[in-house]
């Protein structure tokens, strides 16, 4: 650790290497970095803070427990604000090499992965801080499902999205879960439930339920690592019947309890 104090231009608060991984744990102050580039392609997950990517031709914009991917000499400038703590999961040239040989136009853009893979993430920050006895082999496990969702979507996804779906996306993201439901979400498009939800599904390979429970536990995870508020409250916020309900679905997601996610990601 000594060696590795200043790492990916901060300090460094853990560090693990196996098997052509490296999962780190980094802070930063607030701060603006020049443009620059990094040898290993790598995820970050931003666990607390405000972070801006810039590239070429676009910017790339983090909110808690939000999950980006840098392909290898990606280059890029960053704005860091409110200090940020990031979990990094860099990966050698053969874990890259496994989903390119899958579709060789993998992972060659840098993106913003969708909050099922933030979910996986978490779920290896967890295991990371938690020093868990089966690391190698869990570990393992939830990077491939990393680098599996950086394959592209099939044709038909791939199409242009109808206007209401892309509203409909970004109330899913902007809106308190708890006050969503197909229903009203239909309501603010002016088309029928039955039709949202299955062309839902059709243009985005999930069910609306299924990416609605995704989005509620990343919303109770951010709220987890930022507050001190009572796990019932953030229940119910999040829009689950209550505690028992919302432990449950928090641990088939997450690989753990919310008490427990919350004692390794505090401090």
């Amino acid at each position: 650790m000594e060696r590795f104090r200043h790492y990916f231009g901060g300090h460094l608060r853990s560090f693990r290497a196996d098997e052509g991984l490296r999962l780190s744990e980094v802070d930063y102050t607030s701060k603006k970095c020049s443009p620059h580039t990094h040898a290993w392609p790598f995820f970050a997950l931003l666990l607390r803070g405000h972070y801006l990517e810039n590239f070429r031709d676009r910017q790339l914009s983090y909110r808690a427990f939000d999950l980006g991917f840098h392909p290898e000499t990606t280059r890029h400038d960053d704005q860091i604000e409110d200090g940020a703590r990031f979990f990094l999961v860099e990966l050698d040239e053969e874990w890259l090499r496994r989903v390119r040989e899958y579709d060789p136009s993998a992972a060659r853009e840098p993106r913003m992965c969708a909050p099922r893979d933030a979910l996986v993430a978490s779920r290896l920050y967890h295991e990371h801080r938690s020093s868990g006895t089966h690391w190698p082999l869990l570990t393992e496990a939830l990077v491939l499902e990393l680098v599996a969702g950086l394959l592209p979507d099939d044709g038909r996804r791939r199409r242009d999205r109808p206007r209401w779906l892309r509203i409909v996306l970004e109330l899913l993201e902007d809106e308190p879960p708890r006050r969503l439901s197909l229903s009203a979400v239909a309501r603010e498009v002016g088309l029928h439930p039955v039709y949202v939800s299955r062309a839902f599904r059709e243009l985005t390979g999930q069910t609306f339920s299924e990416s609605l429970k995704q989005l509620r536990v990343r919303y109770a995870v951010r709220k987890l690592a930022a507050t001190d508020a009572p796990l019932v409250e953030i229940a119910l916020a999040a829009g689950f019947a209550d505690q028992s309900h919302f432990t449950r679905v928090f641990k088939r997601e997450t690989g753990t309890t919310p008490a427990a996610f919350r004692k390794t990601s505090g401090g």
